[in-house]
């Protein structure tokens, strides 16, 4: 928004008036090597908050980058070095260049501005805008109705396989116990910008870039071009085709740009990233965008010595609004097919599972079963509003996951898989039924399909058309069992 580069601009200029009334007042006070030492500290501070505020940057962009570190010495002895590093390096630059290093740095201010003054004027907001979305078709009173949850992040082992005692999720049990409960359901890939894509559209994606704000490039397994997200076929355009409404409650990724001609109901929300916080609660002005931008310098999207971090603010309001949108959505009875992709248990982690409070702060590692308590709660929110609406039983309710925790459960207990909670509760089932085969959740779209067409109607029928379907794609996690 223009605001946050005026806000850039006003920061800049700001810190620059302090920096040279400060140095004035310490040279006038104290004089000699204090002086000095006093500079060089300051100046050195100046250059390692940027320098980690790029590397948190290039991480979020490049997870290899604070991943290969962590695996080959250790989350602790990784920040410990590369601490190290960038304050040995601010310290040579300083010691050493001084003067020089202003000189070379100084043109990079006139980048700066011009940057963010040909930002403001030639801001343009209609490209980010959702685009129109498709007529309501006519809806029959019997018509088939799936409610699809997608928990982003929700692993099947933590969650039923060798869930913390220190946790009860009420929710996923009395789901398992009334719907047909896949143990051993692998995710088309471990990262969601490959998973969804492959969800939605029933194949395995190989690789995936973003051209654009409302362009993916997928490649297919086996594929030799790339393919735009939303040009072939979706589960939304075939339902659509079948004389079916879709809609979608998304986290993410821009549904509503991508398969805006197959939606007739449709609400995305961006991930909370640094770069977009500034303003987390969406009722600060100016003051508080430059205040936050400033604050951003000493924080990253987990950690915080304020508290909860931006970030983790956005992460929370987030979640609210995305669920009071998505509660609306669920109960709508023009909708046959509707995609909740929610943000939980998906890091940054602000609810508090002690205090049933957003106030959890600072947690890495153990917020995680906070969270999944949250989507326990969820859940149960979800339920209680079909049943409020008398819409649970004649609702077929699928909940799985994008991808499991992935390598973050090692510090919980020493373990991980790729697993991911496969939960399908059929319109009017009522006892559960237990799927040990292998199988991956790619093949969702077909069966979803399926469902709609009345081809599947019994806990037997699904799990007789899962193991007829196995082979739909060849899952990548195949080649590690």
């Amino acid at each position: 928004m223009p605001r946050d580069y005026f806000a850039l601009i006003l920061n800049v200029l700001t810190l620059a008036g302090a920096l040279m009334a400060g140095t004035a007042l310490v040279r006038r006070h104290i004089s000699g090597r204090m002086a000095q030492a006093i500079l060089d500290i300051v100046l050195v501070g100046l250059i390692i908050l940027p320098a980690c505020s790029l590397l948190v940057a290039f991480s979020g962009r490049y997870p290899a980058i604070r991943q290969l570190p962590f695996r080959v010495v250790g989350q602790t002895t990784a920040a410990i070095l590369v601490a190290t590093a960038v304050i040995c390096g601010a310290y040579i630059l300083i010691r050493k260049l001084h003067m020089r290093a202003a000189i070379v740095l100084l043109p990079l201010v006139f980048v700066t501005f011009g940057q963010a003054a040909w930002k403001v004027l030639t801001y343009n907001s209609e490209p980010f805008a959702n685009k129109p979305l498709a007529e309501f078709l006519p809806v029959q009173s019997d018509s088939p109705r799936i409610v699809w949850l997608i928990f982003d992040r929700l692993d099947q082992r933590l969650s039923f396989v060798d869930r913390p005692r220190s946790i009860d999720l009420p929710q996923f049990d009395r789901l398992r116990s009334e719907a047909v409960y896949g143990s051993n359901a692998f995710p088309p890939s471990a990262y969601t910008i490959f998973t969804m894509p492959a969800l939605v559209n029933g194949k395995i994606v190989g690789n995936s870039i973003q051209r654009d704000i409302d362009t993916l490039l997928l490649r297919y397994d086996g594929a030799d071009r790339d393919a735009r997200w939303g040009a072939d076929a979706s589960v939304f355009s075939e339902a659509r085709a079948e004389g079916y409404n879709s809609g979608v409650v998304g986290w993410y990724l821009p549904y509503c740009r991508i398969f805006n001609q197959s939606l007739s109901s449709c609400a995305w929300f961006e991930m909370a990233r640094q770069h977009n916080s500034y303003d987390p609660t969406g009722s600060g002005g100016l003051p508080a965008v430059m205040w936050n931008e400033f604050r951003s310098l000493f924080e990253t999207n987990f950690l915080s010595p304020f508290g909860q971090s931006l970030a983790t603010q956005k992460h929370a309001r987030t979640y609210d609004t995305l669920l009071r949108t998505a509660r609306k959505t669920i109960v709508d009875p023009r909708l046959n097919l509707v995609l909740v992709h929610l943000p939980i248990p998906h890091w940054p982690y602000f609810y508090n599972r002690t205090t049933g409070k957003y106030d959890l702060r600072n947690s890495l590692v153990y917020g995680y079963l906070d969270s999944l308590v949250l989507a326990d709660l969820t859940l149960g929110i979800i339920r209680q509003d079909l049943e409020g609406a008398a819409l649970w039983d004649r609702t077929t309710v699928l909940v799985s996951s994008d991808h499991s925790h992935r390598s973050a459960p090692r510090h919980l207990d020493g373990k991980t898989n790729p697993r991911v909670p496969f939960l399908l509760k059929l319109a009017g089932q009522k006892t559960g039924v237990d799927l040990h085969s292998e199988f991956n959740t790619v093949l969702t779209k077909e069966l979803l399909l399926a469902i709609l067409r009345r081809e599947i109607s019994t806990p037997q029928h699904v799990s007789n058309w899962i193991e007829q379907h196995r082979s739909l794609a060849q899952s990548p996690y195949d080649r590690d069992l």
